[in-house]
């Protein structure tokens, strides 16, 4: 099921917070903290059950990526992922976000690792 509700936990208050509403309901999103104000969202799965089972096996993969602002309570459309993947892990070192893993098709995992510059 595709939802698009969303929430942020805080483990020094132990409280879940409920944010705005994703831009797109999806399920097998990814998320990665970028500092202490950006949530960074890769990729997803949009597609309904019913299309999974009628459609072609990368039907319904999400090359989208959003920048969650904790401050503002907003989404921005960030720069797309260069493929459509959906649970891929993302990771922060340095300047860069590193991917890797993740489906880019039913049933099929995906061998890339995926690098982007933060900027500044």
């Amino acid at each position: 099921m595709n939802l698009d509700d969303a929430y942020s936990y805080d483990p020094r208050t132990d409280r879940w917070k409920q944010l705005a509403r994703l831009p797109q309901p999806a399920r097998s999103l990814s998320a990665t903290a970028v500092g202490d104000r950006f949530i960074y969202i890769f990729g997803g799965y949009t597609a309904t059950a019913e299309e999974t089972r009628s459609k072609p096996l990368d039907f319904g993969f999400s090359s989208s990526v959003y920048v969650y602002d904790l401050d503002t309570d907003r989404y921005e459309k960030a720069a797309s992922l260069p493929v459509p993947v959906s649970d891929i892990r993302f990771f922060v070192h340095g300047d860069a976000l590193y991917g890797a893993g993740g489906e880019d098709r039913n049933y099929g995992r995906s061998p890339r690792t995926l690098i982007a510059r933060l900027s500044r």
